[in-house]
């Protein structure tokens, strides 16, 4: 028989918010699904965490090409919880609503994979910054080296933070939290295996980054008369020069400044200030896993403590984002990319241009050169209604009522043809002459189409 799960099994994070209210986890899936107030401050996380989104997508192919993994996968994570974040500040501004359970479940284990993923990239990119330094590494020429350089990186990037997301399900007690503007966010009992199952990690990636920066700061004191030499014969095109050096390594100081205390931080407090209670079998804590507790923000403004949690946990990742972009988009190597991105486009523009233009012109001097309407008249001959002079009919015939058409005097009762025609000798018809309008099935081809230029010209 199962037993119903006590009011201590709450999140590492919010357990002291719901025993400061004296409630049980059931009570609070009865909080009000509306708040009294909004914040205009969530609109202003929405925009930046979409900058957050944007802005280092446009780095990644430069560091792509480098086969910079660590920083890659940087840009590709930060960029992911900002959307999340973003996308969540959108859907929950005023509502508590569970619009979205999918969703929810999968942003929930996107910001759990993501307190230890953005640190495990910095851990990557300071252990690049060291081999690029180190004198034992030497040049990585060999490509089965290079390869094994990649699958490490995509193993500490990638394989830590899916190995915590599966981990943290051991002591999730409910399905997810819906908070008032945050939106949707993991539920943590704060029992004795969430230490090493989940709490610690972000610590423990901490000391591994001091680590490596110490190995780093070591070989820049040691080496510093020879630093630019051996980091030009050493970096194999991942380090573009001694600034942009500097830059990863400040890039990872931040990081690890942004992540290790508040992960201190929250050992202590779920060792100290709460009450941390013991593993008493799966069904307890599972008990609940498909129920949704939801926080207005007049509830989570309420209790400093929580509030202040949740907008840093989002608001990191922001951070994150735009300290990377603000160190690399303005470089001499991206400002040159940019460059020969826009003279691309241009380039491009330009001879699609061209070649419409020569189409065009192409086509406009075969219209007017009559090329393509001889050409169409060789196969289909038109019906006109043009005909020509030939010597069969007496001067003496003419009409008395000829018209003037552009230098040719033409008669239409009597179909005839007096005075010059242009575009021939110029000679008028002489009074004496024998002329007869002839139909055009009489004569050759060409001349009816010669008449018809000259007479329209």
């Amino acid at each position: 028989m199962k037993q119903d799960v006590k009011p201590g099994y709450v999140s590492h994070y919010y357990k002291g918010s719901i025993q400061a209210l004296g409630t049980g986890a059931g009570l609070l899936s009865r909080l009000p699904a509306k708040s009294l107030k909004m914040s205009p401050a969530n609109h202003v996380y929405s925009a930046f965490a979409f900058f957050g989104f944007i802005l280092p997508g446009i780095l990644l192919p430069m560091h792509f090409r480098a086969r910079n993994i660590g920083t890659c996968l940087y840009i590709a994570w930060t960029s992911l919880l900002c959307l999340v974040g973003f996308l969540n500040s959108i859907l929950w501004n005023d509502n508590v609503t569970n619009r979205a359970p999918v969703w929810c479940d999968i942003s929930s284990r996107l910001l759990i994979g993501g307190r230890v993923a953005v640190p495990a990239a910095s851990v990557c990119i300071v252990r690049r910054l060291h081999l690029a330094t180190s004198a034992c590494s030497g040049p990585i020429r060999n490509n089965t080296k290079q390869w094994r350089g990649i699958v490490v990186d995509l193993s500490i990037v990638m394989g830590i933070p899916i190995l915590s997301i599966i981990l943290a399900y051991i002591p999730q007690y409910q399905r997810f939290f819906i908070f008032e503007e945050v939106g949707c966010y993991f539920a943590i009992a704060n029992v004795t295996p969430a230490f090493p199952l989940f709490v610690m990690w972000p610590a423990v990636i901490g000391l591994v980054l001091i680590f490596y920066m110490g190995l780093v700061i070591r070989t820049i004191i040691r080496r510093k008369a020879n630093f630019q030499e051996l980091l030009g014969e050493n970096n194999n095109h991942l380090i573009w020069d001694q600034s942009h050096y500097w830059r990863l390594l400040t890039l990872v100081v931040i990081v690890f400044l942004c992540s290790f205390p508040p992960g201190i931080y929250d050992i202590i407090q779920d060792a100290t200030l709460d009450m941390v209670q013991p593993w008493v079998g799966w069904d307890v804590i599972h008990a609940n896993i498909s129920e949704v507790v939801q926080y207005t923000s007049a509830e989570m403004r309420s209790i400093p403590r929580l509030s202040s949690t949740l907008q840093w946990a989002r608001w990191c990742y922001v951070v994150y984002a735009l300290t990377f972009f603000t160190f690399f988009a303005f470089t001499e190597e991206a400002r040159r990319r940019y460059r020969n991105a826009f003279l691309y486009v241009t380039k491009s523009t330009s001879d699609v241009y061209s070649r419409n233009s020569r189409k065009m012109q192409k086509r406009l001097e075969s219209f007017y050169s009559g090329e393509s309407s001889s050409s169409n008249t060789q196969k289909h001959k038109p019906t006109l209604h043009l005909h020509v002079l030939t010597s069969r009919t007496s001067a003496g015939s003419l009409g008395s009522s000829p018209c003037d058409l552009n230098g040719v005097r033409y008669s239409p009762t009597k179909r005839e043809v007096l005075g010059s025609i242009p575009g021939s000798t110029g000679s008028p018809v002489q009074g004496d002459e024998d002329l007869e309008i002839a139909p055009l099935s009489e004569i050759t081809y060409q001349e009816p189409i010669q008449m018809v230029s000259s007479v329209l010209s």
